[in-house]
């Protein structure tokens, strides 16, 4: 259930997550291996078991060893994924791989809502888990709303690393009681955000449940509800 956040008409600094919150990273994911395994003859292949090993692999190179690119993690994730399918990964495939994860659309209520948070005079930006060249492509799609953007590339951590989000206050200059975080992803941002004692909102556009111990201020199912809670 949504609630209102009182803050007297004080301003808030918003931040987001981005995949799969603000853009249709899953159906993007999804799509773009489809295309990709049919154009190598294997269009029958079971999509949610490469798209689930893909994102496996990726979180397992974004916790392991040293910071390295999200654009060279895409590159490395793709092959387990393809091996799905009893194909190897090209370096053609990861740069298709790449360029449509470049331009993940938005869900369709977001540039609205986002553009009604700034006229009311809140800060927004995103931070996420890639590279800076490979999100600004994508927040083109969002409009000229942000204010800033804060990426893994620049804190050289990634979710749900907390150095990402202490990166971020440092970045963004923000008080803990004007700092509100809108995210989907549970594990990523809403322990962390738990941890840290920032206050967030839960998008749960898929109905899931949510994790034990976390205790976001407010669920919502899509974004078009979050104005009626930060005003």
């Amino acid at each position: 259930m949504a609630r209102a956040l009182d803050y007297m008409a004080k301003s808030l600094i918003i931040t987001f997550d981005v995949y799969g919150t603000l853009t249709q990273w899953d159906e993007t994911v999804r799509d773009t291996l489809g295309s990709l395994l049919a154009a190598r003859g294997r269009s029958g292949a079971d999509i949610e078991r490469v798209a689930n090993a893909f994102e496996a692999e990726s979180r397992r190179l974004q916790s392991w060893g040293a910071f390295r690119s999200y654009r060279s993690i895409i590159r490395d994730s793709l092959r387990p994924a393809m091996a799905i399918a009893a194909l190897e990964a090209t370096a053609e495939d990861a740069d298709v791989m790449i360029e449509r994860l470049a331009c993940v659309p938005p869900f369709p209520e977001v540039p609205s809502v986002l553009a009604a948070l700034v006229a009311r005079g809140h800060t927004l930006a995103p931070i996420s888990n890639t590279d800076d060249d490979l999100l600004a492509k994508t927040l083109e799609g969002l409009g000229p709303v942000f204010a800033t953007a804060v990426t893994a590339e620049q804190a050289q951590a990634y979710k749900p690393n907390p150095g990402l989000f202490r990166f971020a206050q440092r970045k963004l200059g923000v008080e803990m009681d004007r700092w509100v975080h809108v995210a989907q992803g549970t594990f990523s941002d809403h322990a962390v955000c738990s941890a840290l004692g920032i206050q967030a909102i839960w998008v749960n556009r898929k109905g899931a449940t949510l994790q034990d111990g976390l205790n976001p201020f407010a669920v919502i199912n899509d974004l078009s509800a979050l104005p009626d809670i930060v005003f």
